[in-house]
């Protein structure tokens, strides 16, 4: 079957509305509110044209209300100030953690203290015990202590 556009005057009025957008009424529709959209007795009465050639219907503009209200809540004017403010809190937010961190590890003497400190030789040579990691797969040495509340 050819292409509808093809057909030149056998092709339907509704056809030739929804494929040929300078003589649809849809161009001229202010679309900018989801009031407006929500109007079954305004620009919500527009019946649009299909999304598929055979087995779609028509829809009315108004049964797209929620999906343009949904829409609109992300994506309106003010979504680019909060963006805007969210880097900058972001950024000045870090900054001043940095800082408390900074000032805490003066306060408490922390500056050469190391996160990951290698076990006593003492407490090495003491175990006994070793279990496998369920994390790692890797054998751990288990305290005496640990071992016998188990």
């Amino acid at each position: 079957m050819p292409d509808p556009l093809h057909l030149g005057e056998q092709m339907s009025t509704t056809a030739r509305e929804c494929r040929c957008p300078e003589e649809s009424p849809l161009r001229c529709l202010p679309l900018k509110r989801d009031k407006e959209i929500c109007d079954i007795y305004g620009p919500g009465n527009t019946t649009l044209c299909p999304l598929c050639d055979k087995a779609c219907q028509y829809q009315q503009l108004a049964d797209s209300c929620l999906f343009a209200k949904l829409t609109y809540l992300f994506d309106n004017p003010a979504t680019v100030f909060f963006a805007i403010f969210m880097s900058f809190w972001a950024t000045t937010f870090l900054e001043l953690w940095k800082r408390k961190q900074s000032v805490l590890r003066w306060e408490w003497d922390l500056g050469g203290v190391d996160h990951d400190e290698e076990p006593r030789p003492e407490f090495e040579a003491s175990i006994k015990t070793f279990r496998t990691n369920p994390v790692t797969r890797g054998e751990g040495a288990v305290s005496a202590d640990l071992a016998e509340n188990r």
